[in-house]
């Protein structure tokens, strides 16, 4: 099914709900087909232990990376890897303000809600420290 149906039956073409859905679909059938085969190969591992599979696939990546790229660190989720990313712009720069656009979705883990200006994933908590949500217009006034 590449389709969503509302409850009178009708067909969308969803743009908008669940994470890769706008580019490969709802049980597109190759999608499946290739999911399958590579559950057969490698489900999950944590990357606390040498995987054989994991490690080849990151010196594959690497070989396609231009050399300032080639080093690979890889985590759970898109949340971890902009957590990761905060940490490292933090470690270089020294400095701990970092801001985002408003509307802009970039997890919900406590560090990313700081990031994420989107009213349903607001919550009140403490975002990450120096994080601050601004607009287009307000970010090209510092280009």
């Amino acid at each position: 099914m590449e389709w969503l149906f509302d409850a009178e039956g009708s067909r969308y073409l969803d743009f908008f709900s669940g994470i890769v859905t706008v580019s490969v679909g709802h049980c597109h059938p190759k999608v499946n087909a290739v999911a399958q085969k590579q559950l057969g190969r490698l489900w999950h591992t944590s990357t606390i232990f040498f995987h054989p599979p994991m490690h080849e696939y990151a010196e594959k990546l690497a070989a396609l990376l231009p050399e300032p790229l080639k080093v690979i660190f890889l985590v759970n989720s898109g949340s971890e890897a902009n957590e990761l990313a905060m940490l490292m712009a933090r470690a270089h720069s020294n400095n701990i303000d970092i801001i985002s656009f408003r509307g802009a979705y970039h997890g919900c883990s406590p560090y990313t809600l700081g990031l994420t200006n989107v009213g349903i994933y607001k919550m009140e908590l403490p975002g990450g420290t120096g994080c601050q949500p601004v607009s287009l217009e307000i970010f090209l006034l510092f280009l």
